[in-house]
């Protein structure tokens, strides 16, 4: 079992709302640190499945997103 805790994919332009929901969804219970810093074809989806999968969660990079207040929001409820 692999334990993943801190993960930095940040400006790579291939990944999607798939990529990050097959990470989360494998190593989401260890993850503690996830920097996405300007992944420009990730959307709100992507931060649904963070909010669910990730619940040891304590920092996140999202600079550069295009987000909106509503997904920003399921990620701080």
């Amino acid at each position: 079992f692999l334990c993943i805790e801190s993960i930095d994919i940040s400006q790579n332009p291939d990944l999607t709302d798939e990529s990050i929901e097959d990470l989360v969804e494998q190593h989401g219970a260890t993850i503690r640190s996830l920097s996405l810093v300007k992944l420009f074809r990730l959307t709100n989806y992507t931060l649904e499945r963070i909010s669910r999968c990730c619940r040891k969660l304590i920092g996140l990079d999202l600079t550069g997103g295009m987000y909106t207040v509503s997904g920003l929001r399921e990620i701080l409820i």
